[in-house]
Formats: structure tokens, sequence, C-alpha cells
């Protein structure tokens, strides 16, 4: 479970990968770059891009803790 948080945390998807979700790990990282292009088309500061990208990061390993703790319950 941590090791999955811990990877999301450096790039969101990539715990989701590690714990075998691969297509929310495309999800995830689709979003990522989807957030980016907006945030450098609409002109945002640098600061602003830095909070939006580790808020997603945040998200992205709390999702694949979850995730992770959920799938392991039904076994």
């Amino acid at each position: 479970m941590l090791i999955a948080a811990a990877l999301s945390l450096m790039m969101p998807g990539l715990g989701h990968v590690f714990a075998g979700f691969l297509a929310r790990a495309l999800i995830w990282f689709g979003g990522l770059l989807l957030i980016g292009a907006i945030l450098s088309g609409g002109g945002a500061t640098p600061l602003a891009s830095l909070a939006m990208f580790a808020a997603v990061g945040a998200c992205s390993a709390a999702d694949a803790w979850l995730v992770v703790r959920m799938s392991t319950r039904e076994r």
C-alpha cells in the first residue's frame, strides 16, 4: 500500500501501475498532462502550476492507497 502511494506522489499514476491498475494509471497520468496543457496555455504562474501538480500527486497517492487497500480486503 505504502509503496504504491509513494510512487504516485513521485509521478501520478505510477503507483497504480505498480499495483496492477493500468487503466487508473492512464487516467491519472492523462489528467496530469491535461492540467499541464491548460496551465501552460493559460499563463499560470509557476507557483500556481507547482501547487496544482502537488495537489494532483496527493490525490493520486490517496487513490492508489485506497484502491490497493480495497483490493486486498476482497481477497
